[in-house]
């Protein structure tokens, strides 16, 4: 059977190459999605996330957005040092639009305090569905990158936002505990077939070759008996200025710029910055309408 989404897209790319510009009748998505999750907790995927989000502000013109999706902890405000007074849920009950609950952090980074909101959407009516979507139009026709906190773990609250995403950061450290719940995540996401890019990030390495003996096992398992390519995306240092910053309620990317881990998240920011990204296909839904559909199927 053919590809028709890929041959599609591979047009598509086509065009562009050739006359350098997207035809006027195609509409593309513009925000780009990235979950970044973990196989199991402690492994540092808030930090990440937050800095990371940080570091992609300080270098593009594009909006950066972070999402707390975690729906059992709520870290990212704790780590930030705020306090929400609104969050998703008033956007999902029509109670407030999407601008009024946005909480400015380091950068210009837009928080969207999601927690207590997004359970919520499991039990939203078809019409709630379409005014929640209208609200977040503005979002989602952003030339932006929304950062998706998830939280650790392979149940489906995770996974909806993995699977809705267009790219996902798995994030693990070199304990072998990590390393194998990173391993089933892995695999549950590549039994989905729904096409997501997922890149692998090892946390808190003391020497390169750990990262190196990491993504090789992971890697070459992964294409053997998935047969999916997981991308080597980067490795942060271990720092004791992470765990200093928590402490002081604000990232570490700002207050130890010169740090090893700052330079570390750098990097990572810079390489997916430059990622040639394909052309998406035309007919893909934007995240939030892709949530939706994901949690739509499931309580019927």
């Amino acid at each position: 059977m053919m590809n028709i989404v890929g041959d599609q897209a591979a047009k598509l790319r086509q065009i562009v190459i050739e006359s350098g510009e997207i035809p006027e009748d195609v509409k593309t998505q513009r925000l780009r999605s990235i979950a970044i999750t973990s196989g199991k907790g402690g492994v540092g995927k808030t930090n990440i996330a937050t800095n990371l989000a940080i570091a992609l502000a300080e270098k593009t013109n594009k909006k950066i957005y972070i999402l707390d999706a975690d729906l059992g902890l709520a870290n990212i405000d704790v780590i930030l040092g705020i306090t929400p007074k609104y969050n998703l849920a008033h956007v999902i009950r029509g109670e407030k639009e999407l601008e009024e609950i946005l909480v400015k952090g380091p950068m210009g980074v837009n928080i969207i305090p999601g927690t207590s909101g997004v359970s919520e959407l499991a039990n939203l009516s078809k019409e709630e569905r379409e005014r929640f979507l209208e609200k977040l139009s503005s979002l989602e026709n952003e030339d932006g990158i929304l950062i998706i906190d998830t939280g650790a773990g392979i149940d489906d609250n995770v996974l909806d936002f993995v699977l809705s995403s267009d790219e996902v950061i798995v994030v693990t450290t070199p304990e072998p505990t990590a390393i194998t719940d990173a391993y089933a995540l892995i695999k549950i996401i590549a039994s989905s077939k729904n096409d997501v890019n997922i890149n692998l990030l090892v946390n808190m390495i003391r020497k390169e070759e750990e990262f190196e003996l990491v993504t090789r096992g992971i890697l070459l398992v992964a294409k053997q008996f998935l047969g999916v390519d997981v991308k080597k995306l980067g490795y942060v240092y271990y720092d004791s200025i992470v765990s200093k910053s928590v402490l002081s309620q604000d990232a570490f990317y700002i207050l130890y710029p010169d740090s090893i881990a700052t330079k570390c998240i750098n990097n990572i920011a810079l390489f997916l910055l430059n990622k040639n990204d394909e052309v998406k296909d035309v007919k893909r839904p934007t995240f939030f309408r892709r949530l939706l559909n994901s949690i739509k199927e499931k309580v019927g």
